[in-house]
């Protein structure tokens, strides 16, 4: 889940597609590369506990003795504010931006789906996510501040699959916090397309209930199982599985 602007809902759309996808049976595991450790808190895990993902990226521990299990069906390898530091010092380390690729490599036999959620920036971290991924999802809103964050982050995508990784495939993107009355959803659905990214058919509606549900601590599917959000994340997830199967 990638976009260099903050305050899209990645982490939001990140856990609850996670939880659906365990809700159908499936094993799922969350890498929180972001600093601001929402889906660490979203999950229902301190950030402030160790080991987490700073320990593998600086420390070199096994990403394996950080996953921790959580209530809703999702394992989780947590951030911590410390990532920011452990950011820096990895710009002195060769290889940097495959860290997490080869840590993933031992745990690949366990999940079914890994999904990792990254910063709002283009930095090594986000690199890491994307050279470690087969597919990438971008989460965006429909705001025109937004269309210049999703060009550089395409741009991002490219050079990553020219230099690091030839395998990685854009499923496309993702509109959240959809106000359907708003006219100026369509024209930038249409310039994100225009950017050449494909337009998931799927739409997340804005609702304080998704943030209810962050503040507890629960997936939307859980929290609420019968509101529209809900029926929004199943549909989402339902797509992001057929598309990256096709």
């Amino acid at each position: 889940m990638v976009n260099r602007k903050g305050g899209v809902g990645k982490s939001t759309i990140c856990v609850n597609v996670a939880a659906c996808l365990a809700e159908g049976g499936r094993r799922v595991l969350v890498c929180d590369l972001d600093p601001q450790a929402a889906a660490t808190f979203h999950l229902g895990v301190d950030y402030t506990e160790e080991p987490n993902l700073v320990d593998v990226l600086q420390g070199g521990l096994a990403l394996g003795a950080t996953i921790r299990t959580t209530p809703h069906g999702v394992d989780l390898a947590p951030s911590s504010p410390f990532l920011v530091n452990a950011e820096a010092q990895l710009l002195q380390v060769p290889g940097r931006e495959k860290l997490l690729a080869e840590h993933l490599e031992s745990l690949e036999s366990r999940y079914a789906w890994v999904l990792l959620d990254t910063p709002p920036s283009l930095g090594v971290l986000t690199l890491n996510a994307l050279a470690a991924a087969d597919l990438v999802l971008i989460v965006a809103i429909p705001e025109f501040a937004s269309i210049e964050a999703v060009g550089q982050t395409i741009e991002t995508i490219a050079v990553v699959r020219q230099r690091l990784n030839p395998k990685l495939r854009l499923l496309g993107a993702v509109a959240n916090r959809v106000e359907r009355r708003v006219r100026s959803v369509e024209e930038v659905c249409w310039r994100l397309e225009g950017l050449g990214v494909p337009l998931l058919s799927s739409r997340v509606r804005k609702t304080v209930r998704l943030a209810d549900a962050f503040g507890f601590q629960q997936p939307i599917l859980t929290f609420d199982p019968r509101h529209p959000a809900s029926h929004d994340i199943r549909c989402l997830t339902e797509e992001v599985v057929r598309l990256a199967s096709s």
